[in-house]
């Protein structure tokens, strides 16, 4: 298994090239398809040397190859972030439930790990550009629907299943959705409805309620602190897009613990 490490991390780091691209472009209602890369500060269209993640911002010491002006911490953070959960979700898929470890890794595991890595490539362009411009892009849902549907098939989910799947997913955009009505918008936004709705068809019905609650437990504390200390003002938009990916990850791993640590908290 450790041979495959190295060339996974390097995938990692490419894909976590593109995901930069996606998180600038979408918001702005731009292809990342079309279009050379360029820099933000001098629009000089950069080379493929210019673009190897990590080598060229650590090459170039974190500035323009033709402007000399200081590049985004962005970029590599993002590529090395991803290098990072490529692997760590190898290793989840391999040696934990719902997929115990196969040293032939038969294609249905390799679906499997094709599915969480769509989710979570979609997941850190929520975060991301939710945190830099306040908006959740309706592709990287479809990234996470995409990828719902392929870890259902690799789960070979019943009907039964699927339906509480679906539901879970309908009320919680149904409450977000109520959050979103009673407070015109100002305490969420569209895009969080979107989100859960999404979310809840791989979470299903018990981790879904508790992405809900760690989101919103994670979003009141850390907009406490931001008051606090004078980062943000009382009224002023904080993006809860962030919190929810940061819910929907714990749950993802975790949900069960979660809810049981929860429900013996009540009792």
């Amino acid at each position: 298994m450790w041979m495959w490490i190295i060339p996974i991390f390097i995938a990692g780091l490419s894909i976590g090239s593109f995901l930069n691209v996606l998180i600038d472009r979408w918001p702005k209602n731009k292809s990342p398809f079309k279009g050379r890369s360029q820099c933000d500060h001098c629009r000089h269209t950069l080379k493929a040397i210019d673009l190897i993640p990590v080598v060229s911002f650590l090459f170039l010491k974190g500035r323009c190859r033709y402007c000399h002006k200081k590049l985004s911490i962005q970029y590599p953070i993002i590529e090395t972030f991803t290098g990072l959960m490529f692997v760590g979700l190898f290793y989840f898929t391999f040696n934990s439930e719902p997929i115990n470890l196969s040293q032939t890794f038969p294609f249905i595991y390799k679906l499997y790990f094709l599915s969480i890595i769509l989710i979570f490539s979609g997941l850190v362009v929520i975060f991301v550009a939710d945190v830099k411009y306040q908006v959740i892009p309706d592709e990287a849902l479809v990234m996470l629907f995409f990828g719902s549907l392929v870890m259902w098939f690799t789960r070979d989910l019943s009907a039964q299943t699927i339906f509480y799947y679906l539901i879970s997913g309908l009320m919680a955009a149904g409450f977000l959705g109520s959050v979103y009505l009673l407070t015109h918008g100002r305490g969420m936004g569209m895009g969080d409805v979107k989100y859960v709705l999404v979310a809840g068809l791989f979470l299903g019905p018990a981790a879904t309620i508790v992405s809900l609650y760690l989101a919103f437990l994670t979003g009141g504390i850390i907009s406490t602190i931001l008051l606090l200390s004078k980062k943000k003002h009382l009224g002023e938009k904080i993006a809860f897009g962030p919190f929810l990916v940061i819910g929907t990850t714990l749950a993802f791993f975790q949900g069960d613990k979660w809810l049981n640590w929860f429900l013996n908290f009540l009792i």
